[in-house]
């Protein structure tokens, strides 16, 4: 998760929170606070969206148990990489079934999550410079024999270029 700052003669200071792919729907605020905040109680369910989820997404990210997208919207990745983490040793999973989902986190669990992903905070600061917006961007036609025929692989915006940096 990046907060990032770009500073601008004509447009004062922007300031946000860049997401890769927030969702088109999602009405979620999100401060840095929030975002690094660990649950005050336990056991805690999981919340379809918002800084928690978010959180819980970048730990699960960290430890090596891809949560998909990193959006703060629980999905159907988020909850198979927790369900695999808290239940590593279960033998269903060892005959090619899923275990059951798990839908809240105890202490434990979110303890030896922490720890695994290491104490890094979760967010860090980036500031936008004008290289980052300078491109080249390209628009990138949908269809994949028209892509083939791109002279570079270029992005087609700064928010592209840095949902892949980062």
């Amino acid at each position: 998760m990046i907060l990032f700052e770009q500073r601008s003669r004509l447009s004062g200071v922007l300031a946000g929170i860049f997401l890769a792919a927030a969702p088109a729907t999602a009405q979620v605020t999100f401060t840095e606070k929030a975002i690094e905040a660990a649950p005050a109680k336990f056991p805690v369910r999981i919340p379809k969206e918002g800084a928690l989820t978010l959180h819980l997404q970048i730990l699960l990210d960290r430890a090596g148990f891809s949560p998909g997208i990193i959006d703060g919207a629980w999905g159907l990745n988020a909850a198979k990489a927790i369900t695999f983490f808290t239940k590593h040793d279960d033998p269903e999973r060892l005959r090619g079934d899923s275990p059951p989902a798990v839908t809240s986190i105890d202490k434990a669990t979110y303890d030896r999550l922490r720890q695994t992903a290491r104490a890094k905070p979760l967010i860090r600061h980036y500031t936008l410079t004008a290289r980052d917006l300078a491109g080249p961007f390209t628009r990138i036609p949908t269809n994949v024999y028209e892509q083939a025929k791109l002279k570079c692989l270029c992005y087609s915006s700064p928010v592209e270029m840095l949902s892949e940096r980062f």
